[in-house]
């Protein structure tokens, strides 16, 4: 029982989570197995790959698990003068770490950190203009603190360095097909009943010599910073190490340590939310909830202050001892924030709804209408040359057309997954080719089509695209933007409406519990409107229905009811992505949100798989993208119903 690395990251901000974390058979965590997923989703596995090429002659001791014999290894290697190891490992007093990457050359060690973030050298900064850490930076910086404190204890001898590298935003691929050059691939460990399968990246193919020498990874030092945090000057903390060693100790101790509630306690990865299934997990949440003498008879499942949409006073709201919701003083907050405490004190779950406005905004649309909706992905390592870490990959669209008379189609799609292809300017030159038949209006939800399409647009900038003109002005016409220069917006001729924002502006049902993401709304707006259940509660979608569908085979009920008579999730009704899921034990089962359907794109990127599997991952990704935009057409169809438009 020592403290790594990860568990101090898990323990820094909240050391009760320590508690929780290490007993996986009694509590509910939300983030289980999600680290993998979101480094696999972002690049991130490539990204370490990549830096351990860069560092050719390596020892790597991944595949030392003892951590005993780990230390042993690394011990033999530094003493050597010059030599570099990856996953190093170092303790001192009950604080364990392995190192990304270590370089040693004679009495100095330069301690690498590798991290998958992005960081352009010529204008980003660690630290606030008015002194500290900017916060998005500080997780990555204490643990740089943290293993040069490890290293330097464990070794007095040595002068150590540390860096963090990370991918470099001012620099450009200079070959096609880096990222295609680390795959994700299954490592067997053990036998018998004690096998295991666990997944990595590994590099297939060299680096070319331009590679090498143009690296997209940039190492930035900050020993000063470390410095920082260790004197207080830089750190929240009034002796960084003094909490290292109270944190190793009780962990080491097996310590239950007291909750500290804070503004962030409201994301949890140990909260149950009201009606989840755990499987008879508990709430750490609750438990913590429970402890605090004043709170102690609070039902864990009432509205709090955690759960104010976008809500700034929270921190101050549990300073003055306030928790539930109700409690919260009015004027802490704003005109939306208020209506959502205001339902909950007078126990209305009725929807709130501005008619007028809503008839002046439903006036201004123009039939057809369409509605569209994009899966996009941003990788650290670049498709292709001249491209940047992290450029935006637009794979797929969905598009609904509703016309004036009330029909409705899913009128067209687009995916590429095609291992290694950017799928960028056919993206839009599809889009353009579904979009221009009419003048009809175009509906996005939030901003983020908009930011995907003026993404596209710079790089169409950069190309040598025989239509590149074409397709800019096609994208300057749907989309909003900031001019650069006058600093003024400037809006397309027939820039795409935001139903987001028609929600925000117009709309407000407890049942969101404060939400406005689309996957909250579309589900309290099903159960509001009855026009929606006497429609969408028959078989009316599909290929050879009433409503023409591109994937769904069979005639489709979108509007189920549970034993309690509410509305079921439409995005829990999709299919499972195999029908037999023993059969593919490794792959997603199911696809019912973006963040899967991202992580969907990088597997069938960055992993071998049979063509079976791949083929069923696609039917899938096309199965949820279509529902995205009819679930906007069901958003549309029950506004109006509310606004008093037939």
């Amino acid at each position: 029982m020592m403290l790594t690395k990860s568990k101090f990251k898990t323990g820094y901000d909240c050391p009760r989570k320590l508690w929780y974390a290490d007993r996986p058979e009694i509590y509910f965590n939300a983030n289980a197995n999600n680290d993998f997923l979101e480094a696999l989703a972002e690049g991130g596995f490539q990204v370490g790959e990549l830096a351990k090429a860069y560092y050719p002659g390596g020892v790597d001791l991944a595949e030392f698990k003892d951590k005993q014999e780990s230390l042993e290894k690394t011990a033999d290697l530094l003493q050597h003068d010059n030599v570099i190891i990856f996953e190093a490992a170092f303790c001192f007093n009950g604080l364990f770490i392995r190192a990304d990457i270590v370089e040693k050359k004679g009495n100095k060690l330069r301690l690498i950190e590798v991290k998958a973030k992005s960081f352009n050298p010529e204008t980003d900064s660690f630290l606030k203009r008015k002194g500290g850490l900017e916060s998005a930076w500080a997780p990555y910086l204490n643990d740089a603190a943290f293993q040069y404190y490890v290293i330097s204890k464990a070794h007095p001898d040595l002068e150590v360095v540390p860096y963090l590298m990370l991918a470099d935003k001012s620099a450009v691929g200079v070959e096609s097909g880096l990222n295609q050059k680390f795959k994700i691939v299954a490592v067997e460990s053990g036998s018998g009943a004690m096998k295991k399968v666990r997944k990595s990246a590994r590099q297939i193919l060299p680096l070319t010599a331009l590679e090498q020498e143009k690296r997209i990874l940039v190492e930035v030092r900050v020993d000063k910073i470390v410095e920082g945090i260790f004197d207080g000057s830089l750190s929240e903390e009034v002796d960084f190490e003094k909490k290292m060693n109270e944190m190793a100790a009780a962990y080491n101790a097996g310590e239950k340590l007291a909750p500290r509630i804070s503004k962030d306690c409201g994301s949890c990865e140990f909260r149950v939310k009201a009606g989840q299934n755990t499987g008879g997990l508990k709430s750490g949440f609750a438990e913590c909830i429970s402890e605090i003498p004043q709170w102690r008879e609070v039902s864990p499942d009432a509205p709090l202050v955690f759960d104010i949409a976008a809500f700034r006073g929270k921190e101050k709201a549990l300073a003055d001892g306030i928790l539930l919701m109700k409690d919260v003083p009015d004027d802490m907050l704003n005109e939306r924030q208020l209506l959502q405490v205001q339902k909950v004190r007078d126990a209305d779950t009725s929807a709130d709804v501005k008619k007028g406005e809503l008839r002046t905004a439903f006036a201004s649309w123009k039939f057809p209408l369409h509605f569209i909706d994009f899966e996009t992905s941003m990788v650290a390592l670049p498709f292709f040359k001249g491209q940047r870490p992290y450029e935006q990959i637009a794979f797929q669209f969905s598009h609904h057309i509703l016309r004036e008379d009330g029909s409705i189609s899913h009128a067209g799609q687009f995916l590429n997954t095609d291992v290694g292809c950017f799928p960028n300017f056919e993206f839009v030159r599809e889009l353009k080719r579904q979009l221009e038949r009419d003048e009809g209006t175009i509906f996005r939800y939030a901003t983020h089509e908009n930011t995907v399409l003026r993404q596209i647009h710079e790089q169409l900038s950069r190309s040598q695209e025989p239509d590149r003109d074409e397709l800019m002005a096609f994208i300057e016409s749907i989309t909003e933007w900031r001019d650069p220069v006058a600093k003024e917006k400037i809006i397309g001729k027939r820039n795409m409406v935001d139903l987001c924002q028609i929600v925000k502006d117009c709309y407000y049902d407890p049942q969101t519990n404060g939400s406005n993401g689309l996957k909250a709304v579309l589900p309290a707006i099903m159960h509001s409107s009855e026009y929606l259940k006497q429609k969408y509660s028959k078989p009316i979608y599909g290929i050879d229905c009433e409503i023409r569908s591109l994937n769904f085979n069979e005639p489709w009920t979108w509007i189920r009811f549970d034993k309690t008579g509410r509305v079921k999730d439409p995005y829990k009704l999709l299919p499972p992505v195999f029908e037999n899921a023993e059969e593919w034990p490794e792959s997603l089962e199911e696809i019912n949100n973006g963040g899967y359907a991202l992580i969907a794109y990088a597997r069938m990127q960055f992993e071998e798989m049979p063509a079976a599997e791949r083929e069923k991952l696609r039917e899938a990704l096309l199965r949820y993208c279509e529902l995205d935009t009819l679930a906007m057409v069901m958003l549309y169809e029950g506004l109006r119903e509310f606004a008093g438009r037939t």
